[in-house]
């Protein structure tokens, strides 16, 4: 069975297909770990801005979800600077230095053809870029994502993301955010609108140690986060940041909340903001 679902906003959608999952999802065992599972997903989200997920039983380290964005913008694949925003995320590392499936490594190299590609012909169906690589030895970090595509329809730019497993608790909502930042770079880059961020979940899934707090976020309100519209690439300056954050009290000082940069610079930076969501993300709709 196909299961599609299309939103306006994200946490719509999620909620949607959480319900799904734990009312119609499969029993699978996949590396002896019980799994509820719908195969064959297709979630879109229309406004490609509208996808910061706000729920109080699922409680999002959006410090990290800005943190990661920026990691795989930066092309980075060492454990020093993302596990200061996640420490749970080191295990995942075969050797406690790098992560064999970062995606930034893949992404970077093949992002100004996937660019020009759309330049060139705005109707391109070939602004592709590859995620997955197969694994030439065993490893703790396999890529979820096999694939991302632009397509730029009626002065529109929307996104496609294929992947092999999205784990519908732990990762889509940072898979979700992750994706509607590149678009939202990619038209800043290509002075065109956001369009819509669809997935193609060839699994989609719930762990059921995450099942209690799953029927918990479907009794408690969602909503979701506006990002900020970009004006194209993070400048080098919030690598800067990515790496040596906290910042010093006075440089935190100068930083002006009218620029999407620097707000994402204070988001880096403070550890101890109120978990329902950090108010320069975005706003609330």
């Amino acid at each position: 069975m196909l299961y599609a679902f299309e939103e306006n906003e994200f946490g719509r959608a999620w909620e949607s297909l959480l319900h799904s999952l734990v009312t119609h999802g499969m029993k699978v065992n996949p590396r002896g770990n019980a799994t509820l599972e719908l195969r064959n997903v297709l979630l879109r989200v229309n406004n490609g801005r509208s996808t910061i997920l706000l729920n109080e039983a699922r409680r999002l380290n959006y410090r990290f979800m800005v943190a990661e964005w920026l990691w795989i913008w930066f092309g980075r694949d060492d454990v020093a600077t993302i596990k200061k925003y996640n420490k749970v995320i080191v295990q995942f590392s075969d050797d406690g230095i790098s992560f064999n499936g970062a995606y930034g490594k893949a992404i970077m190299p093949s992002w100004p053809y996937a660019m020009s590609a759309l330049q060139h012909d705005e109707n391109t169906r070939q602004s592709v870029i590859q995620i997955y690589r197969q694994p030439t030895r065993k490893t703790k970090d396999v890529a979820c994502t096999l694939s991302y595509q632009f397509l730029l329809r009626e002065g529109k730019l929307h996104l496609t993301v294929t992947m092999r497993s999205s784990d519908i608790w732990l990762g889509l909502p940072y898979d979700m955010f992750n994706a509607s930042m590149l678009l939202n770079i990619a038209a800043g880059q290509l002075n065109v609108d956001i369009g819509s961020v669809t997935f193609s979940l060839a699994s989609s899934h719930l762990y059921m140690n995450n099942y209690d707090k799953a029927i918990e976020a479907l009794s408690q309100e969602t909503r979701t986060i506006h990002s900020h519209k970009l004006p194209g690439a993070p400048p080098q300056a919030l690598e800067t940041a990515l790496v040596e954050a906290p910042l010093s009290r006075p440089h935190a000082a100068e930083l002006s909340l009218e620029s999407p940069w620097d707000c994402y610079e204070l988001v880096l930076s403070e550890t101890d903001h109120p978990f329902e969501c950090h108010p320069l993300l975005g706003h609330k709709i």
